[in-house]
């Protein structure tokens, strides 16, 4: 590969370097390679790629770069001391998108105490993934313009809440600052592989993610059964607290979470108006939702005297019914929450899921339609068979057209 690097590539724009960690014996390499990159031999390449290698660069060449992607295959081998990270980042004054994974030494001494990238005026986004304690040593050293969308993944066997916490940088509300700016709050727990933590404001975003190792033990499915990411990241969203949220989104397995946690994580946005709960269960489906809609009346412990999320205006569920009790319990809640001062919701969709063998019939569709228009102005209501589960949408967009 360095024969070929030592050419001159003047046209070459986008580089991917990629290197076998195992030798023609299926044994592992004791030393990843090292790819020595000459700015005058790649005049114009401005992305680069690089997996399970050392790259050592010329300046010009971090100059070039809008895009730089390091990346290594398991946590064994460090490729690049933090210093030197450091280093390479100041001189990318033209990045656009940083991503890396598992390649950076944060052991080693020296550098500066912290890297300042509000001059990287083309920045858009920065991805960083690792052991949750090594994520936050290094977005710890960075100060990071608040336009820039940034992703913070960690890496985790079980211990999901340590995890959750453990991946905050230090100063985060200065690493961070959409943390006190974000008018989205959105919690997914709906992969086996990855719970997701996000805020977002004018469409750009802060996101935490709790992410299975591989050679670790599993999360997936027995860890959402349980419910151990969903509960930790509702717990979590308290790092967005202050923030002007106007949009909740929450979709994990509705029943493993203590009414407590659904109390506290509603009490903390008391601006939101478009509230969505998506059910993904994991064993048999039950009628979950009915644990959550006794807090749409519960009293507000910011607000005297009013109801939790006050200001709410569009309300999306999703999940299984069983019969019709769902409903009552509904149609009373948002009855209450009118009686107690709130307004009436100018939208109600209600994406259900029966796996009963009667199906629901038209004529009582339209009539619990009519029903509930009397607590809210526009009602979206479908009652459909559990195959049609849609496990990759939480709910259906209400502007597109219903059956």
């Amino acid at each position: 590969m360095q024969l070929l690097l030592n050419q001159r590539m003047p046209r070459v724009r986008q580089l991917v370097l990629k290197a076998d960690l195992y030798n023609s014996d299926d044994r592992r390499v004791d030393q990843p390679p090292t790819y020595h990159l000459m700015a005058y031999r790649l005049p114009s390449m401005d992305e680069l790629y690089v997996r399970d290698a050392y790259v050592l660069m010329e300046k010009p060449i971090c100059f070039n770069l809008r895009q730089l992607h390091l990346s290594n295959s398991d946590f064994g081998t460090r490729l690049l001391s933090l210093p030197a990270f450091l280093d390479i980042l100041r001189n990318c004054d033209r990045l656009e998108k940083l991503e890396v994974a598992k390649y950076i030494d944060y052991t080693a001494p020296g550098g500066p105490p912290f890297l300042s990238l509000c001059d990287h005026v083309h920045l858009q986004w920065i991805s960083i993934q690792d052991e949750p304690e090594i994520v936050s040593k290094i977005y710890s050293r960075l100060v990071i313009p608040p336009q820039v969308d940034l992703q913070a993944i960690g890496e985790i066997c079980l211990q999901a809440e340590h995890a959750a916490t453990a991946i905050l940088p230090r100063n985060r509300h200065t690493v961070w600052p959409l943390l006190r700016k974000a008018t989205l709050v959105r919690v997914n727990d709906s992969e086996d592989d990855y719970g997701a933590l996000e805020g977002r404001r004018n469409g750009r975003g802060v996101g935490v993610y709790l992410h299975r190792r591989e050679e670790g033990p599993t999360l997936g499915i027995s860890g959402r059964t349980e419910g151990v990411v969903f509960r930790t990241l509702l717990k979590q969203t308290a790092i967005f607290e202050g923030s002007p949220v106007d949009t909740l989104d929450l979709v994990g397995n509705v029943k493993t979470v203590p009414p407590e946690l659904w109390y506290g994580t509603l009490d903390r946005f008391p601006d939101v108006e478009d509230l969505n709960i998506a059910d993904i269960p994991c064993e048999d489906p039950e009628e979950t939702l009915r644990r959550v809609i006794p807090m749409l009346y519960s009293p507000s412990s910011n607000q005297p005297g009013r109801v939790l999320c006050p200001q709410l205006d569009r309300l999306r569920l999703r999940g299984v019914i069983r019969n019709e009790y769902l409903l009552i319990e509904l149609h009373q809640a948002l009855s209450n929450r009118i009686r107690r001062g709130a307004r009436v919701l100018s939208q109600l969709v209600l994406n259900l899921y029966s796996d009963m063998e009667d199906t629901w019939s038209a004529e009582e569709l339209v009539r619990w339609h009519n029903v509930l228009g009397g607590v809210a102005k526009v009602v979206h209501l479908t009652v459909g068979n559990p195959d049609e589960w849609l496990g990759d949408a939480p709910w259906i967009d209400p502007n597109m057209p219903m059956n």
